[in-house]
């Protein structure tokens, strides 16, 4: 399975997103699996953005505004795996924080290998490298092995 974000990759190419899927497609290929996608969204976020900038008091549809923020990231993760090639029955779009929904979608469909990007640093208080925070938050959570690439590898 591979884990993509999808905010900010938009079309480019090499973007973290696009080096997720390369990888799994290659692994994939290699071990004779087969590759899903896999897209978590928060749309309480965007809820609570959308609350924030009303100009006046009022009942935000949230029904209607959590159908069309899924709509909106189905089409993005649709685009997406279209460019990789990738078939509409391998991609999977989960309403909900990565963190909360990916160890359960691992085990839903026995993923024997998850792949992540993740931008870690340095942490200044002891020199170690860090993987980056979802990664770190998921990794012992997840049943299988747990692949973590970051910018340049």
């Amino acid at each position: 399975m591979a884990c993509v974000e999808l905010a900010g990759s938009g079309d480019e190419p090499g973007s973290m997103d696009d080096n997720v899927i390369e990888t799994g497609k290659e692994l994939a290929r290699v071990l004779k699996g087969r590759l899903v996608v896999f897209h978590a969204f928060d749309p309480m976020t965007a809820i609570g953005h959308a609350a924030t900038w009303a100009v006046k008091p009022e009942l935000l549809p949230g029904d209607a505004l959590r159908r069309k923020l899924r709509d909106a990231q189905s089409d993005v993760l649709d685009r997406f795996a279209g460019r990789h090639g990738l078939p509409a029955d391998q991609r999977l779009l989960k309403s909900g924080s990565v963190r909360s929904t990916l160890p359960g979608t691992v085990t839903e469909l026995h993923a024997t290998v998850t792949i992540l990007g993740a931008v870690g640093g340095r942490d200044d208080r002891n020199g170690r490298g860090r993987i980056g925070s979802t990664a770190e938050s998921v990794m012992d959570h997840i049943a299988g092995d747990l692949l973590v690439l970051q910018p340049g590898s």
